[in-house]
């Protein structure tokens, strides 16, 4: 299938993300981390990673929120329950993300373990969680009404999807619950933490600095519009997750029409032979 000598991205080796659910994958050590997928059924995907890795990654996820964001720290309110509860088993990606982005923003609020907005402060906070969790607690963010708020989230699409609720109706229900605000979601996923692509004004995910993509076609694997996504990366080096093909179907677009430039991807649908993922666009 490949080249001796790859000479493009579609060229490159790459390994399945499945191969982390089976097997200890390390390129140099000694192991400062160990990251696991947030799956609530399934065997997790689990992650090692140096100290080196893991500063390579906290510098990608900052310069990436910082283009897309701006350079401002804001108060950050995080769905979810305080994270030393998070943190009891080990270092879940559910757990990792909220450690990254609140470690880019200031004065970190947990609403279910506090139960109220209405003392947080900031003209522009950040709203960080995972989608079913925003989604389920959505009511509790109407104090923010009126602040230009960004309504962050991630993951959990496959549950809302088989309840009926399109991203468009997130939107939309989002957007009545916080007017002027900005809902933003990401894709990303354990395997290669730090890599998070933030969708933009037409829900399109583009490539960066540090993450690129192509698609392949399901049955033979070879390079196409639409298919598997494959995404590489140069942030891992203690682990090999520079190359990976994953079960997302994802539809790759050379221009997007939002005007930014480079390419971009649309999400599609997991593969539905696949096993249920936590970290990405389960």
């Amino acid at each position: 299938m490949f080249h001796d000598r790859p000479t493009s991205l579609e060229t490159l080796p790459y390994l399945h993300v499945s191969a982390f659910k089976v097997a200890t994958l390390v390129s140099e050590g000694p192991t400062h981390k160990v990251m696991r997928s947030s799956g609530t059924s399934g065997t997790p995907s689990v992650v090692h990673a140096s100290s080196r890795d893991c500063l390579r990654q906290s510098q990608a996820l900052a310069h990436t929120f910082a283009a897309r964001f701006g350079p401002l720290r804001r108060d950050i309110v995080v769905v979810d329950h305080d994270l030393e509860t998070l943190l009891r088993d080990g270092m879940p990606a559910r757990a990792a993300a909220i450690v990254g982005f609140t470690s880019l923003s200031r004065n970190p609020r947990f609403l279910l373990a506090e139960s109220d907005a209405t003392t947080v402060t900031g003209r522009s906070p950040l709203v960080f969680g995972f989608t079913t969790s925003v989604w389920e607690h959505r009511k509790l963010l109407e104090p923010l009404a009126g602040r230009q708020a960004v309504v962050l989230h991630g993951g959990g699409w496959k549950r809302l999807s088989a309840s009926g609720v399109s991203r468009e109706a997130f939107n939309e229900e989002l957007l009545r619950c916080v007017p002027d605000a900005e809902v933003v979601n990401y894709f990303g996923m354990i395997e290669q933490v730090g890599v998070v692509y933030f969708d933009c004004a037409v829900g399109r995910f583009h490539e960066h600095r540090y993450g690129t993509f192509i698609a392949r076609d399901a049955s033979e694997l070879q390079p196409a519009g639409t298919g598997l996504g494959q995404f590489f990366s140069t942030v891992p080096m203690s682990y090999p997750g520079h190359s990976l093909l994953t079960d997302d179907i994802i539809e790759i677009e050379q221009r997007c029409e939002c005007g930014a430039p480079g390419r971009a991807f649309r999400f599609i649908a997991r593969r539905e032979a696949s096993e249920t993922r936590g970290c990405a666009n389960a």
